[in-house]
């Protein structure tokens, strides 16, 4: 019968860069992870991508008009009735039309 042991003198194949990366740096990654999720809403983390849309950096380039009126209509609902969220896209539509056809923008 042949033994499975492995003997003393036998080197493990596992580097300490190997070591460090799977089994300290994956799990704590993990855990900031879990963390992270656990402390922001569902809600919040849709606000702050709604929100993205009005990002001018790069030449308005996250400018989503439909994110502009979700973001009106779910989390500002008192300031907003129905013709005014219609009124709303109908100025984005002509902003985006005019500012994007501006060489500065």
């Amino acid at each position: 019968m042949e033994g499975t042991r492995h003997s003393c003198q036998q080197q493990n194949n596992i580097t300490i860069e190997h070591y460090y990366h799977f089994n300290i740096f994956n799990v704590v990654i993990d855990f900031q992870l879990v963390e992270l999720n656990s402390r922001f809403k569902e809600e919040t983390m849709e606000l702050l991508v709604l929100s993205e849309a009005l990002n001018p950096m790069n030449g308005f380039k996250s400018f989503k008009i439909d994110s502009i009126c979700t973001l009106a209509k779910k989390f500002y609902p008192k300031d907003f009735v129905e013709d005014e969220l219609n009124a709303l896209k109908r100025q984005l539509e002509h902003y985006k039309f005019d500012v994007f056809r501006q060489p500065q923008f």
